[in-house]
């Protein structure tokens, strides 16, 4: 492979890994906006929804308290998922980004469990009502979790299938 193709793929991978991170950060302001209007709905009806609130303030705020989760695991999403996919077919794509959401999915809402059970706990409170807490809101929060995420990662897997433009050499090319 030339110094010039090297260069082509070390900046494609690049530019993967920055559209996975922008991709993470997008799935994660449609899902805080998603929750944050259920949440308004539910405490005060349609007429308490402030847009202000649920478009910009509510996630620009979570996303500056979880930007050192959401972006690395875009960046490295980003990178991987097009070094799987880019020599199969849409089919087998389709089921490396549900795997890959799935996965992701479990994570994020161990995550949000360990959050919420942070949040609500009290000193006085024992381990088993912690644990309780914890257990509760993963159970909650796992299945929406694994269909979001499934729902993104299978989405970006489809688009970077069977991509000609290899990230890395096949099997009869050398780096040299």
């Amino acid at each position: 492979m030339s110094l010039s193709t090297r260069s082509v793929v070390i900046l494609i991978n690049i530019g993967n890994m920055f559209l996975g991170a922008l991709l993470s950060l997008m799935a994660t302001y449609v899902l805080i906006v998603i929750f944050v209007l259920k949440s308004e709905i539910a405490s005060g009806g349609w007429s308490s929804i402030n847009p202000i609130t649920i478009l910009i303030a509510a996630p620009i705020y979570t996303l500056v308290n979880i930007y050192w989760l959401v972006i690395p695991i875009g960046l490295l999403l980003g990178f991987v998922i097009p070094l799987f996919v880019s020599k199969k077919t849409k089919g087998q794509a389709l089921v490396y980004g549900v795997v890959t959401g799935i996965i992701i999915g479990l994570v994020l809402a161990g995550f949000s469990a360990y959050d919420y059970a942070m949040g609500t706990s009290l000193i006085s409170d024992n381990n088993v009502k912690w644990w309780g807490r914890f257990w509760t809101d993963f159970a909650w929060s796992v299945p929406l979790m694994i269909v979001y995420c499934s729902i993104w990662t299978s989405a970006y897997s489809l688009g970077k299938a069977g991509a000609k433009s290899s990230q890395s050499p096949s099997s009869d090319e050398s780096w040299e």
